[in-house]
C-alpha cells in the first residue's frame, strides 16, 4: 500500500501542522531547511527514507544538512561508478544506522531494490509522473511487507502547483489511453500546450 501526502510550503521558518501541510513565514529561499523536518521525523522513529531530487546541487545541500544533524546517510547519483552505487544501496539496506538514502531522480530508473525504506520524499516535482512512479517503486517492490508513505514537498503559489495539476492530466491521459496519446504514440516530452499551461500568467 502507498500513502501519498503533498506538503505545501509557503516559505521558510515555520512548522508542520497536524495535517502535514507546511505553514511558514519568512524568506522563500527554497533551501534544504524546508525539506529537513520530514527526514528528522522519519529518523526519530527508527524508519528509513529515500529522498529524491532532480538537482545534484540540492543533494549537496541535503548532505550538509544531514551531516549537521548527525544523521547517517548514503548518496546515489549518475556521476558515481557502478561499484560505488552498489555499495551505497547495500549499506542502506543492511546497516541499521544508515537511515537516509539521497538520490537523483533519474538514477531511480535503474531497477534498484531498496525495500528497507518505507518512506519516500520527493523534494521537487517532475512534469512526467511516470518518472516519479519509478522512483517510488524503489521502495514499493513486490516483496515490500510494510506500507510505503510518499511525501511530495512543494512551494505554494509557484509553478509547482501547475506541475501537480499537469501530472494529474498526464495520469488521466494514461488511464484513458493505456499509455498512448491520440496519435497512438507514447508522449514522453512536454508539448507546446503543456509549456503554455505551466508558464501562463494569471
Amino acid at each position: 500500500m502507498i500513502a501519498t501526502k503533498t506538503s505545501s510550503s509557503d516559505n521558510i521558518g515555520g512548522g508542520y501542522d497536524s495535517e502535514n501541510s507546511r505553514t511558514d513565514s519568512g524568506d522563500d529561499s527554497r533551501t534544504s531547511d524546508v525539506r529537513r523536518d520530514p527526514i528528522n521525523s522519519v529518523e526519530a522513529v527508527g524508519q528509513k527514507a529515500i529522498v529524491f531530487s532532480q538537482w545534484t546541487g540540492m543533494l549537496d545541500l541535503l548532505e550538509s544538512c544531514l551531516k549537521s544533524n548527525n544523521i547517517q546517510y548514503r548518496r546515489l547519483d549518475g556521476t558515481m561508478p557502478i561499484s560505488a552505487r552498489d555499495r551505497a544501496v547495500k549499506d542502506f539496506n543492511l546497516l541499521p544506522e544508515v537511515s537516509v538514502m539521497i538520490m537523483s531522480l533519474k538514477a531511480a530508473s535503474l531497477g534498484l531494490n531498496m525495500v528497507a525504506a518505507c518512506n519516500v520524499l520527493l523534494l521537487d516535482l517532475w512534469w512526467n509522473p511516470t518518472t516519479e512512479d519509478q522512483a517510488i517503486d524503489r521502495a514499493h517492490r513486490i516483496w515490500q511487507k510494510r506500507p510505503v508513505s510518499v511525501y511530495r514537498l512543494t512551494v505554494k503559489d509557484t509553478v509547482e502547483d501547475r506541475i501537480l495539476a499537469l501530472q494529474q492530466r498526464k495520469r488521466r491521459m494514461v488511464a484513458y489511453a493505456y499509455g498512448e496519446c491520440e496519435t497512438g504514440t507514447r508522449q514522453s516530452r512536454l508539448t507546446v500546450e503543456d509549456l503554455k499551461y505551466l508558464f501562463r500568467g494569471d
